[in-house]
């Protein structure tokens, strides 16, 4: 049984909460980060040498980074997931580096900030909120959409590759999924689609999402 040290209230632990669910794969969690200061012990830091979350420990592996558990799962329990052959990987994996490389920076910014009263945000948190907005209605979506939807064309009948494990718990409502899910911010609309025990357990996942309208 996988164990998984995170917070439930971290987009990186949602992204691996999210895909155990939808395998239905046994697991237990653990909280671990930021309001438990539990990441900087020694242990911890024996697992996981950047003290950062999640970290996910099956049988004598430890894994941690959220995308490289994202793959392992995938490669262990849904190959399909993950594309069939090398080409078929890359239209899958060119969506997890993008969210990473070009998204999750001005995602968090605005995020952060968003919680804040309007006179505590940052002077230029406006134009935060338009870089973050413009990055997702740039003139390549439809070339995003196009690619989005080469890799459900590959996971036909799947319904979901691992691009929307690791994006859903963090991008608003704009980027095409397959299924449809629905905003983030609401996991129940997520949780509806999961059988009785899964159902009950999406509820712990807590809510990460931020809707730009």
């Amino acid at each position: 049984m996988i164990k998984l040290l995170g917070r439930k209230t971290s987009g990186n632990v949602q992204k691996v909460l999210f895909m155990l669910e939808e395998l239905h794969l046994p697991y237990t969690r653990e909280d671990y980060g930021r309001q438990f200061g539990n990441t900087q012990t020694d242990a911890y830091r024996a697992l996981n040498p950047n003290a950062k979350v999640p970290t996910a420990i099956d049988g004598d592996l430890v894994i941690w980074e959220s995308h490289t558990i994202l793959r392992y799962l995938a490669a262990l329990n849904a190959p399909a997931l993950h594309g069939a052959t090398p080409g078929e990987k890359t239209l899958v994996e060119r969506w997890m580096d993008w969210n990473l490389g070009a998204l999750n920076a001005p995602y968090v910014a605005v995020f952060k900030d968003a919680k804040n009263a309007p006179d505590a945000r940052a002077p230029d948190f406006p134009e935060q909120v338009k870089t973050l907005v413009e990055q997702l209605k740039n003139p390549r979506r439809p070339t995003r959409q196009a690619g989005m939807a080469r890799a459900r064309e590959i996971h036909a009948g799947r319904d979901l590759a691992c691009p929307d494990r690791q994006a859903l718990p963090g991008i608003p409502d704009r980027a095409p999924r397959p299924a449809r899910i629905g905003k983030v911010a609401g996991h129940d609309r997520r949780a509806a689609r999961l059988p009785g025990r899964d159902r009950r357990q999406s509820k712990r996942f807590g809510h990460g999402g931020l809707t730009l309208r």
